[in-house]
């Protein structure tokens, strides 16, 4: 709490800080402000689009971040990698059987990110890409496999996607 001020100021091991202020008409606090990032440490930060001024980054929180390098109030959260999104929404995020594996590796492409996913996203140990809206900063509907992949034998059972490219464009991605 401040001296002769009606805040608090909280921190917790969710990687959060809070800004609370005491205004409610019950006395309670309100919260004013507040910075959170990954709760599990970063696996993959770069820098969306070419102007330097938004970062996307994922971490073992199995979590999509955007950090805006101009305003603390650009930043958001693009929710967690779920094997089904719908389903998850409805339970809410306590449910740790729906959650993917950690996203190791990304990429984004800028163009014409208003018409589809934009971003195609690699997880640890899964041979499946999945894709986000960087527009709609949700995960998207979208889960690619190569179709070598797809096939019923041993080898592509123990294979998993290692790199990705999306074309400029957006419209093609390569794992």
């Amino acid at each position: 709490c401040f001296a002769n001020e009606p805040l608090m100021f909280t921190a917790s091991p969710d990687n959060s800080i809070k800004l609370w202020i005491f205004d409610m008409p019950d006395g309670g606090p309100r919260l004013l402000r507040r910075r959170e990032g990954h709760s599990e440490p970063p696996l993959c930060i770069r820098y969306h689009g070419s102007g330097g001024r938004t970062i996307i980054s994922s971490g073992e929180d199995v979590t999509m971040r955007i950090f805006s390098t101009i305003s603390e109030t650009l930043n958001r959260s693009m929710g967690s990698a779920s094997y089904n999104k719908k389903v998850s929404s409805k339970k809410g995020s306590k449910c740790k059987a729906l959650l993917m594996s950690p996203i190791l590796h990304f990429t984004t492409e800028t163009t014409r990110e208003k018409e589809w996913d934009n971003i195609a996203a690699i997880h640890k140990d899964y041979k499946v890409v999945t894709t986000w809206s960087y527009d709609r900063c949700t995960m998207g509907e979208l889960k690619l496999v190569p179709e070598i992949l797809q096939e019923k034998n041993r080898k592509a059972f123990l294979t998993y996607a290692k790199s990705i490219c999306l074309k400029h464009g957006g419209s093609l991605v390569v794992i």
